[in-house]
């Protein structure tokens, strides 16, 4: 691909409502082979990983968040740009970035949830967190202010690479179906009837 495409997939603040998926390009940058990530927030910031460190640019100022502790960053989750998530897979950690990109807090879940081996993490609601455990296949809620861990789901027998969330809602897809838990641990599916590269 030439472009870097931005598609804004799922409507990020409510369900599906039906069967039919509306994406919306938004804006198109050159490709440059060494970015390893894009995103836009809802403010029209846009935020880039390239070479282990994110570059957020604002209308503005340009800030910048490298941290070499914690190895190669995984994932990051710019919904919310007051409170920009950071995922370190391999030392199962997740940082907290203010709008300056200063580390705000660290959350080590190795030393929580030894028992966890931690895939993914996205914002939820109210100081919580979207977990999802490769060992037991299962999603998880995270308090961070309670230190607590909820289970929202029952093991999941679905093999899946793309995944998105948003406050309500964790959205993964598996063998051409959108598959959707919210906070309670109800699941809801719908079809895909388009061909994709990547999803999400």
């Amino acid at each position: 691909m030439h472009k870097l495409i931005f598609i804004l997939f799922l409507s990020l603040t409510s369900f599906i409502r039906a069967q039919d998926l509306n994406a919306e390009l938004i804006q198109t940058l050159p490709n440059n082979k060494t970015i390893q990530f894009v995103s836009q927030d809802h403010l029209g910031n846009v935020y880039l990983l390239e070479n282990n460190q994110i570059t957020k640019k604002t209308l503005e100022k340009t800030y910048r968040y490298s941290n070499l502790l914690y190895g190669e960053i995984t994932s990051i989750d710019t919904r919310n740009p007051m409170q920009v998530l950071v995922f370190y897979k391999d030392f199962q950690t997740f940082v907290l970035l203010d709008n300056q990109l200063n580390e705000v807090q660290n959350v080590n879940l190795t030393v929580l949830f030894p028992e966890l081996d931690v895939r993914l993490v996205s914002a939820s609601i109210k100081n919580t967190y979207w977990i999802f455990d490769s060992i037991s296949q299962k999603i998880f809620l995270f308090n961070i202010s309670k230190n607590e861990l909820k289970q929202v789901s029952n093991p999941l027998d679905y093999s899946f690479k793309f995944w998105n969330s948003n406050a309500n809602h964790f959205f993964f897809e598996s063998e051409n179906q959108i598959n959707v838990f919210d906070i309670y641990g109800k699941m809801t599916s719908s079809p895909i009837k388009i061909t994709y590269d990547q999803l999400f």
